[in-house]
């Protein structure tokens, strides 16, 4: 009985960069991101992921408010704020979807600092939306 509920109560997308994603009936998420495996020997390496919403896919879409996002997250640009990220790390945010307009984008970006030709291959992305408006249970 478990398993059916969770299939009706979660929608999983990977992929999700920079594609236009619809929540409608989901009111927050979970985003994982990996940045895979880095080579070219660098620093440091930091990830940041931009949030943009719209009301149709293929719409304006504009940056999310801070509120729609964990607070210890949130950054003042409408987005995650750059994190350091070692090779093969996945990090994961909580999204508040509640205030979101349907459709969303997701952009994330890894920045490189010293070594030989930087590069990172392998990366993912995957959004888990849940807490849906209709509820199974």
């Amino acid at each position: 009985m478990m398993k059916r509920e969770l299939f009706r109560s979660v929608v999983v997308i990977p992929a999700v960069e920079e594609k236009a994603v619809d929540r409608e009936g989901f009111l927050s998420g979970i985003l994982s991101y990996s940045a895979g495996t880095f080579s070219g020997d660098p620093d440091s390496v930091s990830l940041s992921l931009s949030l943009e919403h719209a009301d149709t896919a293929d719409g304006e879409f504009t940056a999310v408010s801070d509120t729609m996002l964990n607070p210890e997250q949130a950054s003042e640009k409408g987005g995650i704020p750059d994190m350091e990220i070692s090779s093969g790390e996945a990090r994961q945010v909580q999204l508040d979807l509640l205030g979101c307009k349907r459709f969303i984008k997701i952009t994330p970006s890894v920045s490189f600092k010293g070594g030989t030709s930087p590069a990172a291959t392998g990366a993912s992305c995957v959004l888990v939306l849940g807490d849906p408006v209709d509820s199974p249970v």
